[in-house]
């Protein structure tokens, strides 16, 4: 089965925020992209600024969403959406979520990285041989692909572009393959 992993446009700040303007632009060119894909289903994280990034494509695609509470990011608890935009405002606070996002967002490393391991491991045990869409977030992608190339729960390295699409091949005995990660290609107009 094949996953393919956008996470959501750019978001407004205040607790679980929708999408600015420029992640509503966003959403509507990743949703021509995926919609050239042969999809079977979509899946959601339930925070707004995923939701509000997958209805462009659903429009496009027809298809129905389901909505997934494992896929939620790790802020989905705190006050207020943790974003660079901070870097501004509160820098320290930006700083220590750098550090340690599960301390800033009072979330267990463990109950989280298990929901989003979950989360995905019932997407592809439920769709065997297909095409899947799964609209989430940062640190939640980070945290599946961490698991795949086995680095724990603890490795942000990784962290992918508004509206980028991440791509994961799960074979039918569960061998997990990154195909591609942080794909932009489809904000450039060719010249």
């Amino acid at each position: 089965m094949d996953l393919v992993i956008v996470r959501h446009g750019k978001a407004d700040s205040g607790v679980d925020p929708g999408l600015s303007a420029e992640g509503h632009t966003q959403a509507a060119i990743v949703a021509q992209r995926v919609a050239a894909e042969p999809v079977q289903a979509v899946y959601c994280s339930p925070m707004r600024r995923a939701q509000e990034t997958s209805h462009p494509y659903l429009e496009l695609s027809g298809l129905s969403l389901t909505t997934v509470e494992g896929l939620a990011e790790v802020d989905k608890h705190a006050d207020q959406y943790i974003s660079p935009h901070l870097m501004k405002t509160e820098p320290e606070l930006f700083k220590r979520f750098l550090k340690n996002p599960y301390e800033v967002c009072d979330i267990s490393p463990e109950q989280f990285t298990a929901d989003v391991i979950g989360a995905f491991t019932k997407i592809a045990a439920d769709h065997p041989g297909e095409m899947v869409a799964v609209f989430s977030h940062a640190i939640a992608i980070n945290v599946f692909l961490s698991d795949i190339l086995e680095k724990g729960s603890h490795y942000f390295g990784m962290i992918p572009s508004n509206c980028s699409i991440t791509r994961v091949q799960i074979s039918r005995d569960g061998r997990r393959s990154i195909k591609s990660f942080n794909d932009t290609g489809h904000f450039f107009k060719p010249s």
